[in-house]
C-alpha cells in the first residue's frame, strides 16, 4: 500500500470516529457539529467536509463575523498549509 493511501485511511478513520459520514470513496462530510480549527491569527473556522484528490485530503472551512454571516471560506490542500491551522 502506498504511503498517500495509507494516510488516506487513517484520516477517513480518524474523520469517522469524529462522527463523519462517508459521502463517497473520496470525501467525508457531516463532521461533528462544531469541529472547529483555529489559524495563527486565532481565526475559527467550521470544518464542513473532506475530500480526498489524489489521496491527499483537501479540507473545506468557513467562519462566520459576529452577526453570524459566512464571511470567508478556505480550502487547505497539502501538509504546507496544514501546519498554518491547529485543532480547537
Amino acid at each position: 500500500m502506498r504511503k498517500n493511501q495509507r494516510f488516506k485511511n487513517v484520516v477517513i478513520e480518524t474523520l469517522l470516529a469524529l462522527g463523519g459520514k462517508m459521502k463517497s470513496e473520496d470525501s467525508v462530510n457531516f463532521l461533528k457539529k462544531g469541529l472547529l480549527i483555529k489559524d495563527k491569527e486565532g481565526f475559527k473556522y467550521t470544518v464542513t467536509d473532506v475530500d480526498f484528490i489524489n489521496n491527499e485530503p483537501v479540507v473545506s472551512a468557513f467562519r462566520y463575523d459576529e452577526n453570524g454571516n459566512t464571511i470567508e471560506r478556505i480550502q487547505l490542500k497539502g501538509e504546507k498549509e496544514f501546519k498554518k491551522y491547529e485543532p480547537v
